[in-house]
């Protein structure tokens, strides 16, 4: 299992924060390649797709979906 660590939460919450990866990454500052590497990484690890992409901005159940990511988080920092 990938390990999930603060910065995909943040990234997550940041993409559903702003609707899209587009916004999402100019508040970063980070390029659109990497972010999107992140977020796959984050649904590799949850084993979920945590957000559909499209021309729209991002639907997402986001309140399902950040207590999942918190669980899988809170589940590795118990494992050290």
């Amino acid at each position: 299992m990938i390990p999930i660590n603060y910065h995909h939460l943040y990234y997550f919450w940041t993409v559903a924060r702003s609707g899209s990866i587009a916004a999402a990454t100019r508040r970063l500052y980070l390029s659109q390649p990497a972010l999107s590497g992140q977020l796959k990484a984050l649904e590799r690890a949850c084993r979920a797709r945590l957000l559909e992409r499209g021309r729209q901005l991002l639907r997402r159940h986001a309140r399902q979906l950040w207590k999942l990511t918190q669980k899988a988080h809170l589940r590795d920092l118990c494992r050290g």
